[in-house]
């Protein structure tokens, strides 16, 4: 079987990485001969040389292929400067956020409200669904997606001051899509 792939021309396709040509050598590493040994074949070295060149892999050639990686990386990405802010993060659907109702826990937290147990703040946060609409209390389904976390406070603080007077609410993205 071996033998049979070693003669194929496309012997390379199979085993990658040999170079293996029978017959006459080309720009090939080796070449398939016949050992003289009944059906069998060996590789043998080709000649010319190939035209690359082997190197041996050790921790200075490690680290000089990193160092140029990362000064090509670097020049690719623009410096940050303190006037180059980057853009506020949108949510998105499948991000959840969590929404604090100062002096009111039945709307931040109303599991732990009316159960009396301390939950995760995971699981208390609102989810931003596919569509990526959200639900919370006193205001209802809204399209969250797109907003930024302040958008999405001062939506809700609008929202929930026809029930609640003067509201103070904070809102933090906890989980990211």
């Amino acid at each position: 079987m071996v033998a049979a792939c070693l003669s194929a021309a496309a012997c390379s396709d199979l085993i990658p990485g040999l170079n293996l040509h029978e017959g006459s050598p080309g720009a090939h590493q080796y070449k398939i001969v016949g050992s003289g040994i009944g059906e069998a074949y060996q590789a043998v070295p080709a000649k010319p040389t190939p035209a690359y060149e082997v190197v041996k892999v050790d921790a200075d050639v490690l680290m000089n292929l990193a160092q140029t990686r990362n000064d090509d990386a670097l020049s690719a990405v623009p410096s940050l400067l303190p006037s180059n802010v980057p853009p506020e993060y949108r949510v998105g659907p499948g991000d959840v956020f969590y929404v604090t109702v100062w002096d009111h826990p039945e709307l931040t937290a109303p599991a732990a409200y009316t159960t009396g147990q301390n939950t995760d703040i995971t699981t208390q946060g609102r989810l931003v669904a596919a569509d990526g609409m959200a639900f919370y209390p006193y205001v209802g389904t809204f399209k969250a997606a797109g907003l930024t976390a302040a958008e999405l406070r001062d939506y809700i603080t609008q929202h929930i001051s026809r029930v609640v007077h003067d509201p103070q609410v904070d809102v933090r993205v906890i989980n990211f899509r």
